[in-house]
């Protein structure tokens, strides 16, 4: 059910957890001006004038279950404490997520003589996914508690 003000928030939060994939999520940038990239599926750049590249699946593989818990979020519309449960694990999931980046971006820097971090602003699209989710599962709990009372009145 679409219409719903948390479906749209739920939609919005796929559309910034599937937009991460495309950006750079942090640099580190070593002292000759050398920098790597990290994406959420790789790690890229030149390093002493090496070509470097590796991959940084543990972000997408968590990005990609976000996106999956929560397209099936948004289809159990009939069953709200379902819904919020989902919505609970999918927050979780942007954490983890956040955890995964700041691990490969420390160890990458580690790599790299002198290198040091810089988290870039496409940073924070798993960030407003998660309040994204967090209006989406107030709403629903407000839901809930609407049909309760309505049972009540019943």
């Amino acid at each position: 059910m679409i219409q719903r003000i948390q479906s749209i928030y739920m939609l919005l939060a796929v559309i910034l957890c599937g937009l991460t994939y495309f950006f750079p999520l942090s640099l580190v940038v070593g002292e000759a001006g050398n920098a790597l990239a990290l994406t959420a599926c790789t790690v890229s750049g030149e390093v002493a004038g090496e070509s470097v590249s590796g991959t940084s699946c543990g972000i997408a593989v968590l990005l990609f279950a976000t996106i999956v818990i929560v397209l099936t979020a948004i289809f159990k519309y009939k069953r709200r404490k379902v819904q919020i449960r989902l919505l609970n694990v999918a927050m979780v999931c942007l954490l983890a997520c956040y955890v995964a980046g700041i691990a490969y971006t420390w160890v990458w820097s580690s790599r790299v003589s002198e290198g040091h971090a810089a988290i870039t602003p496409y940073a924070l699209l798993p960030l407003a996914a998660y309040l994204c989710l967090w209006f989406a599962r107030r709403g629903v709990r407000h839901d809930e508690a609407l049909v309760a009372a309505a049972d009540r009145l019943r």
